[in-house]
């Protein structure tokens, strides 16, 4: 009996070695600048290990756009649990893993504060609460690709599905809750 303890005790142990995943590096941030319509804008973003491979990213980003001829900011603050599913894939196949270099799941929550700040074309200066828009809290379902490039460069690409939710109740009825989550981002990681 005491044989057949010690052989599984050794079995277990043989695949505790050899199975060790591949750990997501332990803290990563940065700048990045997003170049599609709901991504868009400038993010300092930090993203926390909090398992293998699992994250946490929390997100500050200041958007920009273009409304009746004129510039607006829009403050958002994000979060975002990440999932990197191939980080041991990666590794085995000789690619590069470092900096969270591979594909992730994610549920992206932001809040998307009024617009408060623009600069008036018109009258050429810039104004605050004329350009009021709308609170609204997001939530989005991604699939991404995340790749570094260098060593302080990296990329991000992604798509999804997600609700948005107005707290205005006219706003909230007059434009449609779902919408196509679309993210093209560079940044540049300030520490690792």
């Amino acid at each position: 009996m005491k044989a057949f303890y010690v052989s599984v005790f050794l079995l277990a142990i043989t695949f505790q070695t050899f199975s060790q995943e591949t750990p997501a590096e332990k803290r990563v941030g940065g700048l990045q600048v997003g170049l599609i319509n709901n991504n868009g804008g400038v993010a300092y973003y930090h993203e926390q290990i909090i398992s293998h491979n699992f994250t946490l990213r929390g997100e500050a980003i200041v958007g920009f756009g273009w409304l009746n001829k004129s510039i607006i900011c829009a403050p958002t603050l994000a979060i975002q649990p990440r999932w990197y599913y191939n980080l041991n894939k990666r590794e085995a196949s000789g690619n590069d893993i470092t900096r969270n270099s591979a594909n992730f799941l994610g549920l992206h929550v932001s809040y998307k504060f009024p617009y408060n700040l623009g600069y008036n074309s018109n009258i050429s200066q810039w104004e605050s609460n004329g350009f009021k828009g709308q609170n609204s809290v997001n939530l989005a379902a991604n699939w991404g690709v995340r790749r570094a490039l260098g060593s302080r460069l990296n990329y991000e690409v992604g798509v999804g599905l997600g609700y948005r939710y107005y707290t205005n109740k006219d706003y909230r009825l007059a434009n449609a809750p779902l919408f196509l989550s679309l993210s093209l981002r560079f940044g540049f990681d300030i520490y690792k």
